[in-house]
């Protein structure tokens, strides 16, 4: 792995180490991460980038990273139909989502609405997405996949995962505003629950950590009990933190 891209937006003042460490943590446990917000399409990839680089797949024959094209045909997919993918092609070599992670550029803003819609529904498979998306903040985000050219279902907005909003680059500099973890209802006993905040920006050159309030089902994601969580997360922290 390579944590020097993601290293140099901490040190850049872009994102903190402890949430940078969040974030890695949760991605090396296969939680899916939107990149939003109203900063650049290129802002939002670098750090969409930087997150893929510093947790990438295990390494192994079958291990697969799709890069999803702006008309894509869901070869991968198993079960196209099960999620209303009618895509022709859909589905012929169908892969496992525990070796397989989909990256995907521009969700709304330059893939299609079917492939959008499709990339987000295939999530309940148990693919795990790194992408980015438009949306100045999370309920934007949200409403433009709820609606009439998309029509996500609900459900399925909830296994976005971890969404980091990317503040715009018309501020003297860029940085996340905010961090939500989505959570699905699968993981709710069926009920749905407001994303809970990780962090935000205070407006004077750092963030509030929240995410002290979410440590249980932090580590619940990522399948260790709350100490090892802690322990893994400070020395994450104390990595990123290294210029």
């Amino acid at each position: 792995m390579s944590h020097v891209a993601l290293r140099n937006l901490v040190a850049a003042g872009e994102l903190s180490a402890t949430l940078a460490a969040q974030i890695t943590l949760l991605a090396d446990a296969g939680v899916s991460i939107v990149v939003a917000g109203s900063a650049a399409p290129e802002r939002r990839d670098a750090l969409a980038g930087a997150i893929a680089a510093a947790s990438p797949l295990p390494a192994g024959a079958e291990s697969a990273e799709i890069k999803i094209a702006p008309d894509e045909a869901f070869v991968w997919l198993t079960d196209p139909a099960g999620v209303g993918c009618l895509v022709a092609g859909a589905g012929g070599a169908p892969r496992s989502p525990r070796s397989t992670r989909l990256v995907a550029h521009g969700l709304i803003e330059r893939l299609s609405a079917v492939t959008t819609k499709t990339v987000v529904r295939s999530l309940v498979r148990g693919f795990p997405l790194i992408a980015t998306a438009p949306g100045h903040d999370l309920a934007e985000l949200l409403d433009l996949l709820r609606g009439a050219n998309l029509r996500v279902p609900e459900d399925d907005l909830h296994r976005l995962g971890l969404v980091i909003v990317l503040g715009s680059d018309a501020a003297e500099q860029s940085h996340v505003d905010s961090a939500h973890l989505l959570r699905a209802p699968a993981l709710d006993g069926g009920a749905r629950r407001p994303p809970a905040l990780l962090a935000t920006w205070d407006g004077s050159g750092g963030w509030d950590d929240f995410s002290w309030a979410a440590l249980p089902e932090l580590a619940a994601r990522v399948g260790v009990t709350q100490a090892a969580y802690s322990s893994q997360l400070a020395a994450r922290e104390r990595e990123l933190a290294t210029p």
